[in-house]
């Protein structure tokens, strides 16, 4: 992968994992599938901010979303992490962090 590709994608992950409230939602659900509300009670966030937060991490890829039945007409979402995802986000964070520095190495000298 060209540098400014690896670049994009590499600061892109980065930033999406970099916010506080993001990686606690992501660590929480590398062990367990949680609905908005239990995640929300989980990190005395409001509802919205969660969501919000889910969102990004929906569009990411990092994070899936499924239907479990509660009740014979009652079904509940919950998330969970997609760990091939998740890995794949931290390898090419990784990857652009080891290229930044070898080209900040051969360009010092």
């Amino acid at each position: 992968m060209k540098y400014e590709d690896l670049k994009r994608e590499g600061l892109a992950y980065f930033n999406l994992l970099l916010h506080e409230d993001r990686e606690k939602i992501v660590r929480l659900l590398r062990n367990n599938k949680m609905t908005t509300r239990q995640l929300a009670k989980t990190l005395k966030l409001h509802p919205s901010v969660v969501t919000y937060h889910l969102h990004i991490l929906r569009l990411s890829g990092i994070l899936g979303m499924a239907t479990e039945k509660i009740a014979p007409k009652r079904i509940r979402l919950v998330f969970y992490v997609n760990e091939e995802k998740l890995r794949k986000a931290l390898e090419t964070i990784k990857e652009f962090l080891e290229a930044f520095l070898r080209r900040w190495e051969i360009e010092g000298g």
